[in-house]
Parts: C-alpha cells; sequence; structure tokens
C-alpha cells in the first residue's frame, strides 16, 4: 500500500463518438466546481472530448479550481491546477498528460511517448488510485483553506481510530473526552480520541458529514458525534472545510468535517481486492498483567464493469477489537461527588480562602480516588458503493454506510473519602491549617458500557446538458448512543445498615495528602488504611447489592436535495448556482435508574464481603502502577449483575422521585427537526481574479416533547407530558475571492454561519418544586437562541521547486454563545421573576477567536518529505454570568498546535515520523461551582509521537508496523486552577503497537 505505485495504461480514454475521436481539441464548454482533482479532472476529460493520462500519486489530496465557461481543453486543465503543483502538456491533439513542475536538476518528467521509454501513468478515466500510494498533504480550496487527510495517511498514522489521526492537520484539536452519556475521566480512561474541535470551537459547532451528507447525531446532550466509532483505514479521505459556502449547510461555525469512502473508479485497476489482518497489543495493559492482543480483519473489493466500464462497485467490511487497562486518578470526580476537597490554610474555621490568597494554588484534596478502567471495544461495519456512468450526461450513485462499536468498560477505583474536616488556628500566623480527622476506606466498582450505531445511505444522480448540470440526491441515516447496563457497587470500612452497626471510619487527626515532585497526590496512611485498601475483598463491607442506570439516545434523518449549476459565455460571469434541500429529523433520550436495597438487608446476613459473596477474589498487583502500590480487586462483573437481577423489585425504581410513573418518564425527552434551505451564488473569472458571492437562507422548526414532575407543598405529584416549539431563520450571505499570482494564490473570505442550541438545552426534563413560597420550575429553554458567527479568513499560498507554503488568517466573532456542559444537559444559569424561579440554560454574550495557521511541505528528496503544520489561536467569551467569567477561554481551543511529519517512500521501505503537540486548553467551567471563576478544569500540555514502517513484500503483500505514543508519559491530565495541579485526573494509557499484513489481489 505504502509503495509509490505508477499504473500503466495506453490506448484509454473515456467515452467518446466517433467524431470525437478524430476531432482535434477544440473550445469546449465546461462546467466543473472545485473538487479533489481525482474527481475534477475525468470530468474536464469527459467534457473536454479527450484523453488524460497522470500518475495516480501525484493527485491524492490536491484540490482543484473551478472550471467554467468555454475554453480550450488545454486552458480548462491548466485552470484546474492553478491551485496545485502540477503541470499539464499536450501530446498529440487529443491527449494530455499531467505531471509535478519541473524541479531543478531533475530529469524531465513528461517525455513524448513514442520517442522514450513508457510513463507509467494512469488513464483519467479510472480516476483517482486507492490502490497506489498517497502521501497525505494539506490542500486549499479555490475559495477556502481546507485540510485532507488521504487513505495512505490513515493507515499510515498507527492510531486507534480515524480521528485521532487528525491531530496532524492544521487547526485541529483531538480530545479524548466529552460527551454522550460519559466524559470527563471516565472518558479519558479509554485511552482513545472521540472528538475533533477545529479552529478554537467546540465540537458541537461543526458538522460532520459522509459522502457530503450530514451524520445523524444520536448523542443525548449534544450535537457533535463521537468520531472513535471509525475506524483508520477503509475510508477514501477525510477533507475538512474550513469555511462555509453557500451550497453547504450552514450550521458549521468551526468546519465541516467530510468522511469520504471510496468507489470503483478510485482504483486503477478494473478489478481490485484486498485483504487486511493485524494485531494490536498495549503496554499499560501488560502492567496490570492483561496480555490480551487486539486484532483487526477488513476485506474490500473494487470492480468496473461493462465494455466501457460503465457500472462499478465497491464493497468492504471490516471488524476490530481493541483490549486496554488504563491507570486512573480520579481527584476530580472525587472532588465533586464526594466534597473531597478544601482550603490549606483559611482566615478562619469556616474554610474560607484567605484574602490575597490565590484559591486554586490554595485548594487541596482531602481525598484519593485512584485504580484502573479495563474493557474493551468491538467495531464492525462497511461501506457499498455502486455507480453507473450510463453515458457523459448522465450518472447514477449509491452510497451505504454502516458501523457499530460496543464497548466495555469496567473501573475499579480505591477510595479515601473524608470526614471531620476542621481547621485549626495557628497563632504564629493567625490563619487557620486544615486537619482530616477520619478516613473512610473504600472500593467503588462502576462500569460504563457503550453502543454506537451509524448507518446512512445516499442516492443520486447527475445529469449534465449542454449548459445545465442538475444533481438530485434523496438520503437517509440513523445513529444511536446507548449506555445499556451502567452498574456501580462499593465496599467501605463504615458501612452501617440493619446488621451492620457501629462501623466506623479510620481515625487520623492530620492531613491526608502530600505531594510529589510531579504534582500527584500521595496519600498518608496509617497501617490501618493501608491495610484496608490492600486486602478489601475481605477487610470492607459489601454495601448495596448494584445501581444500575440504562440511558438511551438515538436520531433518525431522511432528506432531500438539488443542485443546479448553469454555465455561462456571458464575460466574467461564468455559472450561478442554487439548490434547494428539506431534511426532517426525530430523536429520542432516554434515562432510568434503579437502586436496590443494602447486601445485609436484603440477604439478611451481616458482615458480608466481596469475597464472601464472590464478587471478587482476586486482585490487580497495583492500583496504579508507579504510584500507588496496594492491591485492587479484580471484580467479577456477571456475578455483581446477578445480585441486582436477583434482589431488584419494583421499588428499585428511583430515576427522579418516589413515584412510578414519573421515575419512568421524568428524564425522556423525543423532539421533531424540520429544516428547509435554498442557496444561490455566482462565479465572476477574470484573468487572474475569481469572485464567488453567494446567499444561503435555513428555516428550521423543533418541536419537542418532555416531561413535566410537578410537587403540591413538597408532596411529589404524577407528572404529565409538555411540549415547547422553538424556530430560527438564519440568511446566511458569503463572500469569496482568489487571486492567481506568480507561484502562488490569495484567497478572501467573509460568511455567516450558526449553530442551533440542542434539543434537550431547548426541552430538559422539566421538575417544579416550591420552597419558602418561591417555586423553582428547572427546565429546558426553548427560547435559547443559536450561536452565530461572523467568519473572516485571508490566506495565501506560495509554491517553489520542492516547497509549498501556505498561511492562513482567521477570525470569528461570536455572538449569543452556548457552552458544552459535559455529560449533563446546560442548567447553570437561572433567573428569579416574582415568586417563580428558573433553572435552565441562557444563552451567553459575545467571543472572539483569532488565529494563524502555517502549513509547510519540503521535498527533500524524490523519497523523503518532510511537513509542518502551526497553528496559534486566542479565543475569549463572555459566558453571560458573572460567577462563571465574562472574559474566559472559549473551552477546548488550545493556544498552540504544532505537528510535523517526516515521511519515506522507497521501492520496498517506507516509513514516517509523526510528532504533535498541543498546549493547555480550559475544558470545563466552574467545575467545583466554587465562589469566583478560578475552578475552571485544565488540560496540560500533551507531546506525542507516532512511528511507522512499512515493507512491501511483492506485488501483493504489504508489512506494516505501527507504534504510537512513543514518548509515553500520561495521556491524559486535567487540573482544577489554570496553574495548579493539587486537584487533577490523570490517565496513564502507555504505548500501542499494531502489526498488520494485507494481500492484495
Amino acid at each position: 500500500m505504502f509503495k509509490i505505485a505508477w499504473f500503466i495504461a495506453a490506448g484509454l480514454c473515456l467515452p467518446l463518438s466517433a467524431t470525437a475521436l478524430s476531432a482535434t481539441a477544440m473550445p469546449r464548454a465546461f462546467n466543473v466546481p472545485e473538487q479533489t482533482l481525482t474527481d475534477a479532472l475525468p470530468q474536464l476529460a469527459a467534457q473536454g472530448h479527450v484523453q488524460l493520462l497522470f500518475s495516480a500519486g501525484h493527485l491524492s489530496g490536491r484540490i482543484s479550481a473551478p472550471v467554467r465557461g468555454r475554453m480550450e481543453p488545454l486552458a480548462a486543465f491548466q485552470r484546474a491546477l492553478a491551485h496545485s503543483d502540477l503541470v499539464v502538456s499536450a501530446v498529440g491533439d487529443t491527449t494530455f498528460v499531467i505531471s509535478p513542475a519541473p524541479r531543478p536538476r531533475a530529469r524531465p518528467t513528461v517525455i513524448p511517448v513514442a520517442t522514450a521509454r513508457p510513463i507509467e501513468v494512469a488513464v483519467i478515466a479510472r480516476r483517482r488510485t486507492l490502490d497506489g500510494s498517497a502521501v497525505p498533504t494539506l490542500a486549499s480550496l479555490a475559495t477556502a483553506p481546507a485540510a485532507v487527510m488521504s487513505r495512505s495517511g490513515l493507515e499510515r498514522s498507527g492510531t486507534r481510530n480515524a480521528v485521532e489521526a487528525l491531530a496532524t492537520l492544521s487547526g485541529v484539536t483531538v480530545l479524548n473526552t466529552g460527551h454522550s452519556f460519559i466524559g470527563g475521566v471516565d472518558g479519558a480512561s479509554r485511552g482513545e480520541g472521540m472528538y475533533a474541535a477545529i479552529r478554537g470551537l467546540n465540537t458541537e459547532l461543526s458538522l460532520n458529514l459522509i459522502d457530503g451528507i450530514p451524520m445523524a447525531q444520536g448523542m443525548p446532550y449534544t450535537r457533535a458525534v463521537q468520531l472513535s466509532l471509525l475506524p483508520p483505514d477503509g475510508l477514501a479521505e477525510v477533507v475538512i472545510r474550513k469555511t462555509s459556502t453557500a451550497d453547504m449547510d450552514g450550521d458549521a461555525i468551526g468546519a465541516t468535517l467530510d468522511w469520504r469512502t471510496p468507489s470503483a473508479f478510485d482504483f486503477s485497476r478494473r478489478r481490485y481486492a484486498a485483504l487486511n489482518l493485524g494485531l494490536r497489543s498495549e503496554s499499560q495493559a501488560m502492567d496490570y498483567g492483561d496480555a490480551r492482543v487486539g486484532n483487526t480483519l477488513s476485506a474490500e473489493f473494487a470492480g468496473r464493469f461493462g465494455a466501457a466500464d460503465t457500472l462499478g462497485l465497491y464493497l468492504s467490511v471490516y471488524s476490530d477489537q481493541r483490549y486496554y487497562a488504563n491507570a486512573e486518578l480520579a481527584s476530580i470526580m472525587n472532588a465533586r461527588n464526594d466534597s473531597a476537597w478544601a482550603f490549606r490554610l483559611t482566615n478562619g474555621p469556616a474554610g474560607d480562602n484567605p484574602d490575597g490568597v490565590d484559591p486554586a494554588d490554595n485548594a487541596i484534596m482531602t481525598g484519593l480516588n485512584a485504580g484502573v478502567s479495563t474493557g474493551s471495544t468491538q467495531r464492525a461495519g462497511g461501506f457499498v458503493s455502486a455507480d453507473w456512468r450510463a453515458s457523459e450526461a448522465i450518472s447514477l450513485f449509491l452510497k451505504l454506510t454502516a458501523a457499530h462499536a460496543d464497548t466495555e468498560q469496567n473501573s475499579t477505583l480505591s477510595q479515601l473519602v473524608p470526614g471531620g474536616v476542621s481547621w485549626i488556628n495557628d497563632p504564629a500566623t493567625g490563619l487557620y491549617g486544615l486537619n482530616i480527622g477520619t478516613v473512610s476506606t473504600r472500593v467503588w466498582y462502576e462500569t460504563n458500557p457503550e453502543a454506537m450505531t451509524l448507518a446512512q445511505v445516499k442516492l443520486g444522480g447527475r445529469f449534465r446538458m449542454e449548459r445545465l448540470t442538475l444533481t438530485p440526491t434523496l438520503f437517509a441515516g440513523y445513529s444511536e448512543n446507548a449506555m445499556p447496563g451502567h452498574i456501580e457497587a462499593s465496599i467501605r470500612v463504615n458501612q452501617n445498615d440493619s446488621l451492620n452497626t457501629g462501623q466506623a471510619p479510620r481515625p487520623l487527626n492530620g492531613n491526608l495528602i502530600r505531594y510529589d515532585a510531579d504534582g500527584l497526590p500521595i496519600p498518608i496512611m496509617t497501617s490501618d488504611i493501608y491495610n484496608d485498601l490492600n486486602s478489601a475483598n475481605t477487610a470492607l463491607l459489601a454495601r448495596r447489592a448494584g445501581q444500575v442506570t440504562a440511558q438511551t439516545s438515538s436520531q433518525i434523518r431522511w432528506g432531500v436535495k438539488l443542485d443546479a449549476s448553469y454555465a455561462l459565455d456571458a464575460g466574467a460571469l461564468q455559472s450561478l448556482d442554487a439548490g434547494l434541500k428539506y431534511s426532517t429529523s426525530h430523536r429520542r433520550a432516554t434515562y432510568r435508574d434503579w437502586t436496590n436495597g443494602f447486601f445485609a438487608d436484603v440477604t439478611g446476613q451481616a458482615g458480608l464481603t466481596w469475597a464472601l459473596l464472590g464478587i471478587s477474589d482476586r486482585y490487580y498487583d497495583h492500583a496504579f502502577p508507579g504510584l500507588y502500590d496496594w492491591r485492587i480487586p479484580k471484580v467479577d462483573h456477571n456475578r455483581l449483575v446477578d445480585y441486582f437481577t436477583t434482589y431488584k423489585t419494583e421499588a428499585s425504581l428511583d430515576t427522579c422521585g418516589v413515584l412510578a410513573i414519573n421515575n419512568y418518564n421524568c428524564d425522556t425527552q423525543s423532539g421533531k427537526e424540520d429544516v428547509s434551505a435554498a442557496y444561490i451564488s455566482g462565479r465572476f473569472t477574470t484573468q487572474r481574479l475569481e469572485i464567488v458571492p453567494g446567499l444561503r437562507f435555513e428555516h428550521s422548526d423543533l418541536q419537542n416533547t418532555y416531561w413535566l414532575m410537578p410537587y403540591d407543598n413538597a408532596v411529589e405529584q404524577p407528572g404529565d407530558w409538555r411540549q415547547s416549539r422553538s424556530t430560527y431563520d438564519a440568511w446566511l450571505p458569503s463572500l469569496f475571492m482568489t487571486w492567481q499570482g506568480a507561484g502562488g494564490e490569495f484567497r478572501f473570505g467573509l460568511w455567516q454561519a450558526y449553530a442551533r442550541p440542542s434539543f434537550v438545552q431547548l426541552a430538559g426534563g422539566a421538575k417544579t418544586t416550591v420552597t419558602n413560597g418561591v417555586t423553582t420550575i428547572t427546565q429546558g429553554n426553548p427560547d435559547l437562541k443559536p450561536v452565530t458567527a461572523l467568519n473572516l479568513d485571508l490566506s495565501g499560498t506560495w509554491r517553489r521547486p520542492n516547497l509549498r507554503l501556505t498561511l492562513n488568517l482567521y477570525g470569528k466573532d461570536l455572538r449569543d454563545y452556548l457552552f458544552d456542559y459535559g455529560t449533563t444537559p446546560d442548567v447553570s444559569a437561572d433567573g428569579l421573576t416574582g415568586p417563580i424561579r428558573y433553572v435552565q440554560p441562557r444563552n451567553g454574550g459575545q467571543g472572539q477567536v483569532i488565529g494563524v495557521e502555517v502549513e509547510i511541505e519540503q521535498h527533500l528528496s524524490d523519497r523523503l518529505t518532510a511537513g509542518l503544520a502551526l497553528t496559534g489561536q486566542h479565543t475569549q467569551v463572555d459566558l453571560g454570568s458573572d460567577a462563571l467569567g465574562r472574559q474566559k477561554p472559549i473551552q477546548n481551543a488550545p493556544g498552540i498546535l504544532t505537528s510535523g511529519t517526516l515521511r519515506y517512500t522507497g521501492a520496498k521501505w517506507s516509513g514516517d515520523v509523526i510528532y504533535s503537540y498541543t498546549s493547555a486548553y480550559l475544558s470545563v467551567y466552574n467545575t467545583l461551582g466554587a465562589t469566583g471563576t478560578w475552578d475552571d478544569t485544565w488540560v496540560r500540555p500533551h507531546h506525542d509521537v507516532n512511528l511507522h514502517l512499512g515493507y512491501r513484500v511483492n506485488a501483493h503483500i504489504q508489512l506494516d508496523a505501527n507504534l504510537a505514543h512513543v514518548l509515553g508519559g500520561y495521556s491524559y491530565w486535567a487540573h482544577v486552577g489554570k496553574h495548579a495541579l493539587n486537584i487533577s485526573d490523570v490517565i496513564g494509557s502507555g504505548q500501542s503497537l499494531n502489526v498488520s499484513l494485507k494481500y492484495t489481489f
């Protein structure tokens, strides 16, 4: 796969009439929009009635300039290649060859076929060749910057999933936690990338497509898509459009990511088949004694049929399984759930922070929460593509995508929970020092299973007349994100119930936590505390017979669109484009919880431990290898589930209240969203300047159903269903200009974009309570405004022999900002109106993003290429509340992103060194709910290096090895306070090794 493959073809061309075959390359009418060169060049060759030859590897990742109007084929090809480092040459009247621009002292790459040895080329009728080599390159659209990750780049990255490979592209932040039913350290403990944030904006402000169609959004609390579902191989390419033209969906302020699947016309051979086998192991799992090896199996077939290869069929299937066991320190969880934090020094016995003392530095842990997160992820799916190119004027296409992932995640955490917290006066300083009176030793077991499904179908055609091109498309999609059986259980030293009485925590009377040189918490334990943790299976008493949560979230979407393009021969105005689109979607989210009684109460036995119950009789040797050396239980998950099932009763259902009807429905929401859109744009060109003005209009109608749960004099009442409705009208003008100069081009873009609120923010389940005569209503807010943004982009690309330099400057002016609140609906803002207090989401204020991207690609030799991508950005936003902050950085927006690649591609061997760096960034606002704005969660800077080595045994066999996260270290380190590390979540996931064998038939 990674050898530079050139393909030889002679005497082949696109189907032409007998008249066309004998004609010279006379002026023709062309109408080809900007797109990948592999898509654009076949259309130009067909419309120009000429034959075109090219090297497959040269086109990978490159984008064409638009070509519209009447001109000779040579001029049309030159215009399409204007933004690339390729040139076109004529070989006869109706045959053209695409080749790289000549380099100094390099042998000419275009040689007359009749007088020299054969040139290894592929006929443009075969389009792009995915079975050849393709080096990932950054490219630019004519009207806007774009980042392109090729198929080969995805495969050579060595990453666990497709989204992780995007870390090498400018402006892209890969996040390993944030949304779904899990977030924070629970999500990060899986040790893989999950989401992509683009140009300083969080994931829900970007739009994800498959083959140009928006993915269904099955996440419960956001419009983001969990991209870890997609494998790193099997895709054709990923194109990130960082601006929005009028023909694109308008609800994408950050970027539009198009995950493109292959077709039979992407391969040079008429028939192509491949089988890929792989094995993966992870070093952190080995440290825990888990030596299970993951596996990968995939197969694909591509074929073209018919005398003129007019029918193409592509099929692929994949299945992979990953096993992991990662070390987890969850101090932020401990601080939030168990209030296990306090100020080290205070101004009095009440525990308040002294004046003039930085509260983030003064806040320390008063407990501990650390252990292991183990599990596996099994993915399966496939892609189908069918294309019928009946003639130059008529083509039909069908695209099918299916992907599913099942994740098992079981976390076992040793816990130290403080009691008797007080502050003792120090007469020498006049301040009060922290004292921990007692410690409850515990072990907590929780699971975070997840089932994700994504399916999509796209059916359409392209119909060309003399000047008019119509492209109708039908589409449908489904996405589901579910946590089918989250279960929790614990053991503790001070378990008290009807049979176990008088159980007390361990005495301490002093400090519990000190910090090592790296800023990690080290517990100061008595022998009793240590022995409790080290022998937890027999030393600690079992608490409940399980607590289970079942959650689901899904969306089904379908729609239709029609795009039209009319080529003009009227001076500067080259074309008019217009389109209509309608889509409708249905969402549903549920959350239900069951809590069983204490083991002693339901069994009638006192003194039960996990060992006596058969829940755990084994240990991991170390809770956190290299940091905490006591043992931690290995839980028999199935045994625990059996206990829960045995002792579950009707009274166990306790989602949010007492009444069964409320517990069943209170956290259930459903909604419908209809979006209608229309656009028009024109394209004006002169000799060097292209201007593309456009206007898009989108009307959205959202209808939501939710459960209202009332109280009367503090007595819960049966609830009922309520509805809300929100409508949005968005006018989205845009203006793009491109000026073509000597050795490069310069681009200007100005456009409006927006992002609608998530349906849970609009209509979260409502609860009404009355306290001291004040009615408090907690609910969604159907009056939320969409986030809007005026966007500016200035960019330039300069090319020299062996060198390409791109500079992008961008800015975004945001209005009515809405921020992500993690794994729950955002109900952070509240207001008081008379005797009624509303707790519901509120829009924030204004925000800004300013950034610069620099991309450099240097060909050091014919076989060695170096690349550098650097992003610097500044963000700030008004969150709409003095308590949260008026000028805060935007979430998940690091100030600096850097990546570098060094790539060798030889006749037999290939290799890659891939480096990436992400600076610190703010992740969660107001984490502890403390007074002031100091308690935001920040993620520490992160360096990463991946290595790839490939060897082509022969024409059929390719061997590859990838070592990811070579530097080791912690894969995730989040902390409360921008510069303080006292309250931290840390994940150690180690390195991963992946080896694969690919056989091509």
